[in-house]
């Protein structure tokens, strides 16, 4: 194994981390050694320490620098969920550069559409993608495309396994990037016609960040299992939460029933995060096997399960201990279930409580970096998705007599705009607050509750 080096390079002036980089880069100065990522490859699992990460991010961004990246360039990145994804981000964070992640699943024309839109001048993807990408870009040819598979350089491509084994790279000057600098333009819709690229500053998610850390949902001793694709922002910022606590992300080989399982099992997986549709799946999955118990048992199943479930607004968790058989099925160490993306049924949520797993709910946006509100763990409310995060404005816009109205937000996570697109930043933007589309009202206790939306949430 590579032994990491000292990262962290003393600041012009002190204070908080203000880039993306700067903010992994001193998390991993204070434990080097600690497990960052790790994915299971057929039967072992391929793992990267904090210094690994850190260190492999910097010399890719020197490889970068060195071919000519220059600060504010656009990089596509194009890969399926893996620690190349996590090391590619922030090698781009590093050299000054503004990510445009891509979802695996576009077609060659959106992808193309993309491209020319941002005005990719480099692109960064797995062996799966750089054909892609290379063939997309035939408009405007990219300049530079790192091959995260690849041994050795291409016709056309850079090979980053040959490029973190030059130990000079790691030592190459990198441009200053301040927390104001563009760190991703995210593309939420459209990609067929024009799209519309959502402009993210670092400071945007590390505010977002922040705030939720402010919440104590995760601590350093958690393990994220990553289910998510990384190009949406929801998943890409639970990500930053917990690297940036000191935690672990694993990826597991597929997202088939049997590998979850797997990886939850021998890694001790402690936190979840998925859309609701996932959650379904899970919860039909515990109840089909509840539905084969003999009549009495069901019955009696049944009861405890109501039971439990009107004791836990009390704090009193009887269902992890009555239903133990279920959460060992999970690994046994699930600590927190967290749904966002859409909707969640509040039966669905009930349930869950009631089998003895804690399962929030939150709500957010792309352009809000992403996250707005969430449920506290102590005071979960199903049917809501929870009060404001610390830092965050939410105000109801346009209220009807019983409260309703649209969901208007302020905070330092508010998007900087859609990329060349002054007209459409203009039509959802009012002074500092964002027109969100979604429409709800807020409870006395301060929980936001969703009626409809024209938007996705988170």
């Amino acid at each position: 194994m590579r032994r990491p080096i000292a990262l962290v390079r003393p600041r012009e002036s002190p204070g908080e981390p203000v880039s993306l980089f700067e903010r992994l880069e001193t998390v991993a100065a204070a434990q080097p050694d600690r497990l960052a990522l790790q994915i299971k490859e057929t039967t072992e699992y391929r793992r990267l320490t904090f210094g690994e990460l850190a260190r492999d991010a910097r010399t890719l961004a020197g490889a970068l620098v060195a071919a000519g990246l220059a600060p504010g360039d656009r990089v596509a990145l194009m890969c399926e969920n893996r620690p190349e994804w996590a090391v590619a981000y922030f090698a781009v964070m590093a050299g000054g550069g503004t990510a445009v992640p891509l979802d695996v699943q576009l077609g060659d024309a959106e992808v193309a559409n993309v491209l020319r839109h941002a005005g990719c001048r480099a692109a960064i993807g797995s062996d799966k993608q750089v054909p892609r990408l290379l063939a997309a870009a035939h408009d405007a040819p990219l300049a530079l495309v790192v091959d995260l598979d690849a041994h050795a350089d291409g016709e056309r491509t850079l090979a980053y396994r040959g490029l973190v084994a030059k130990p000079d790279l790691v030592h190459r000057p990198l441009p200053r990037v301040e927390d104001d600098a563009l760190a991703s333009i995210l593309y939420t819709s459209g990609t067929t016609g024009n799209p519309k690229g959502v402009m993210l500053s670092h400071g945007n998610f590390l505010a977002n960040v922040e705030s939720v850390m402010r919440f104590r949902l995760v601590n350093a001793a958690d393990n994220l299992l990553s289910v998510l694709p990384l190009h949406h922002a929801f998943a890409f910022t639970v990500q930053l939460i917990l690297l940036f606590t000191g935690a672990r992300v694993t990826f597991p080989p597929s997202l088939k029933g049997p590998d979850l399982l797997a990886c939850m099992h021998e890694t001790g997986v402690t936190v979840l995060v998925a859309v609701p549709q996932l959650f379904y799946l899970l919860h039909k999955g515990i109840f089909d096997q509840i539905g084969k118990r003999p009549l009495l048992v069901r019955l009696l199943l049944a009861l405890l399960l109501r039971l439990s479930g009107a004791l836990r607004p009390a704090g009193v968790n009887l269902g992890r201990l009555v239903f133990g058989q279920v959460h060992r099925r999970f690994g046994g160490r699930i600590r927190i279930m967290a749904s966002g993306g859409a909707r969640l049924d509040p039966l669905i949520a009930r349930d869950f409580l009631a089998l003895g797993f804690t399962l929030t709910e939150g709500y957010g946006l792309t352009e809000t970096a992403p996250v707005v509100a969430f449920n506290p763990l102590e005071r979960v409310r199903p049917g809501s998705v929870g009060v404001p995060l610390p830092g965050v404005e939410v105000q109801i816009v346009g209220a009807d007599p019983e409260g309703v109205g649209e969901i208007a937000i302020r905070g330092p996570n508010v998007m900087r705009g859609y990329y060349r697109q002054p007209e459409a930043t203009a039509a959802v933007m009012r002074d500092d607050w964002f027109l969100s589309g979604d429409l709800g009202y807020l409870t006395p206790e301060g929980y936001i509750v969703i009626t409809g939306r024209a938007k996705e949430v988170i």
